[in-house]
């Protein structure tokens, strides 16, 4: 502990007195408290002031004199809490932030900047921006440090005073988390907190598509999103991870061609070598000569409206967008790729390796509807 001195004018009528000394003292109120202090030749008060300091270890081994708060208790939660945060810096929990001299609506107007060039539409950019503005004010969040000092309990207690709708709710938490993630990856957060989760109801059943409907959305729709859709069925891969394969992660050459669908860029976060149907090999190769490099194989797709585009797909095939069994989603392409494997035998390990299912469970509560029943012909050839 450190002790300052600073001098402050004596307020009228404030207690004089002189001690043993000889030394002429008034009395204030220095942080809360009465306190005598000694007076100055001027006839100013002469107040004492204790600081905290501390020594800290840097993450990097250095070790740093850190000033702390004036009093003893909160000086030592202080301290402790510096060193928890270099010890995360150390091991790689946490990052070390930067400084900017950016204000923060020139952060949130570059980051919008970004997702515009990386695609994202003027309607998404637009209705998002407003979702983002919205929800940092119900946080009271207006500058980078709001952003660092924001905890969970925040974000618990704030999604708990979200009267609307799920949908709404888990929007509001995806824009949050991604502009979070984006001071991340530009290191001028330290991290990013652990968001709570929001079950959503659905208010229709997604239904697999049929390898029909499949092959008249291969025949009617445009270029490449026929081949895209007939690549999702027969390879059960995600939206997320076809959009974001490179023409390196496409192996054509050999007897057998089959697709590298990475971890990083799939929900399931496990890396899946998954083969590709003959029929498609040649298309896939056309795409792959169009396809600049550096860049997504299916980069002239855009992946924000790419539902509103599948439904107009769906119309120009004549196919019912609903039905008795549900709604036809994107994601029904993978569904009924499954469905269509499960029902011609092939093994359900391998569909279970395919999908990025976990376990079996996982996948026997998706196609509980395949019941032995509807495999009977099959049963009978085995044991006839």
């Amino acid at each position: 502990m450190k002790r300052k001195h600073d001098t402050r004018d004596v307020p009228e009528g404030a207690k004089r007195r002189v001690n043993q000394k000889g030394q002429a003292q008034a009395l204030l109120v220095v942080f809360g408290k009465d306190t005598w202090c000694d007076l100055t030749s001027t006839g100013r008060a002469k107040v004492e002031r204790p600081e905290w300091y501390g020594s800290l270890k840097m993450s990097d081994g250095t070790t740093k004199l850190v000033k702390l708060c004036r009093d003893k208790m909160a000086a030592e939660l202080m301290l402790a809490k510096l060193r928890t945060t270099e010890e995360r810096i150390s091991v790689g929990i946490d990052i070390r932030p930067s400084l900017t001299s950016e204000k923060f609506f020139q952060l949130v107007a570059r980051y919008w900047a970004d997702k515009a060039r990386i695609g994202c539409t003027d309607v998404y950019i637009r209705n998002s921006r407003w979702i983002l503005a919205r929800s940092l004010a119900d946080l009271a969040v207006d500058s980078l440090e709001g952003l660092k000092k924001l905890t969970e309990a925040q974000l618990v207690a704030w999604v708990d005073r979200l009267k609307i709708a799920n949908g709404s709710k888990k929007q509001k938490t995806i824009q949050v988390k991604g502009f979070m993630r984006w001071l991340l990856a530009a290191r001028l957060l330290p991290r990013v907190p652990t968001f709570p989760t929001i079950s959503t109801v659905t208010k229709y059943t997604r239904r697999p598509l049929s390898r029909h409907e499949v092959d008249l959305l291969e025949k009617n729709s445009p270029w490449p999103r026929g081949l895209f859709y007939a690549l999702g069925f027969a390879t059960l891969a995600r939206r997320g991870a076809m959009l974001s394969l490179l023409t390196q992660d496409v192996h054509l050459n050999g007897p057998d061609a089959w697709l590298l669908l990475r971890a990083a860029n799939s929900k399931t976060k496990t890396t899946q070598q998954v083969p590709v149907p003959r029929r498609l090999v040649i298309p896939l190769q056309e795409l792959i000569d169009q396809c600049p490099p550096g860049v997504p194989l299916f980069h002239a797709m855009n992946g924000h409206n790419l539902h509103h585009a599948f439904w107009r797909d769906l119309k120009a095939s004549g196919i019912p967008k609903e039905n008795e069994r549900g709604r036809a989603m994107i994601h029904g392409l993978r569904h009924g790729g499954a469905t269509e494997m499960l029902e011609k035998g092939v093994s359900v390990l391998l569909v279970q390796r395919m999908g990025g299912w976990r376990s079996l469970q996982v996948l026997s509560k998706h196609y509980a509807h395949l019941s032995p029943i509807r495999s009977r012909k099959e049963i009978d050839n085995v044991f006839e």
